[in-house]
């Protein structure tokens, strides 16, 4: 039989389509964005596991990244995916709404009038559902309070029903390590980090314009990590309040 060399062949083409499905949702990757790199974990909820953590089964903070792998581990779990779940005071715990296990530990805060990032408005709550995941505004958080199964607030919004904080400004020069969480069109929920330091303005866009996120939410800057093993990213550290965990 002669093979036609315009065609790819049959053992190729299922080879390729193999290594996209492994390369699809729940996987990470460095991608790069207006000439930085970022960390990108896209998962697949509730299919894959997503989680929030604060404390062990003794009441103690797990406060960084390595005691939550313990954690997970010494449940017969293991960790995909961790980074911070937002911003928290100096006593390790976590600013305004955190809900865990369905049970909400802290109420959410309304109030416009603080200082610091997570009063910038408008500021926003990640959840989830026993069916999917969204990232809301604060104020509408009380249509899916009855809902959540898992939820931290944090602020600022980065992208707010397809629009990119106003707050922000392109080019600003008030540039640093940047974490955040979105929800894309196909329900997907999407993390990312930045390798490098960036500022508001293109982080938003990042999720806005490429990862495809109408609504996305910051987590924290400056002392934000991740723990990413798949990518090689096995940082441990961290003195953090709430967590976010992707477990197998």
């Amino acid at each position: 039989m002669v093979q036609n060399n315009n065609k790819i062949p049959v053992c190729l083409l299922l080879l390729w389509l193999c290594m996209a499905s492994l390369s699809g949702f729940g996987q990470a990757r460095i991608i790069e964005y207006r000439g930085r790199r970022y960390a990108v974990y896209v998962a697949d909820y509730p299919k894959d596991k997503i989680q929030l953590f604060w404390r062990n089964g003794q009441n103690e903070k797990l406060r960084s990244l390595g005691n939550l792998k313990q954690h997970v581990n010494a449940k017969g779990h293991e960790l995909l995916m961790a980074t911070n779940a937002g911003m928290y005071t100096p006593e390790n715990v976590p600013c305004g709404l955190y809900i865990e296990n369905g049970r909400q530990v802290k109420s959410i805060t309304l109030a416009t009038n603080g200082t610091g990032n997570f009063f910038m408005q408008p500021n926003g709550v990640f959840l989830l559902t026993k069916s999917d995941a969204k990232v809301v505004s604060s104020q509408e958080f009380s249509d899916y309070n009855r809902q959540a199964i898992y939820a931290t607030q944090s602020g600022p919004m980065l992208v707010h029903k397809g629009v990119v904080n106003n707050n922000f400004t392109d080019g600003s020069a008030n540039i640093n390590i940047r974490s955040g969480v979105g929800v894309n069109g196909q329900g997907r929920v999407v993390f990312a980090i930045s390798q490098e330091l960036v500022n508001f303005y293109d982080f938003a866009s990042l999720f806005k314009d490429d990862l495809k996120c109408d609504n996305a939410l910051f987590l924290d800057g400056a002392i934000s990590r991740m723990y990413l093993p798949q990518l090689h990213i096995n940082d441990t550290g961290g003195n953090f309040g709430a967590m976010i965990g992707v477990v197998k």
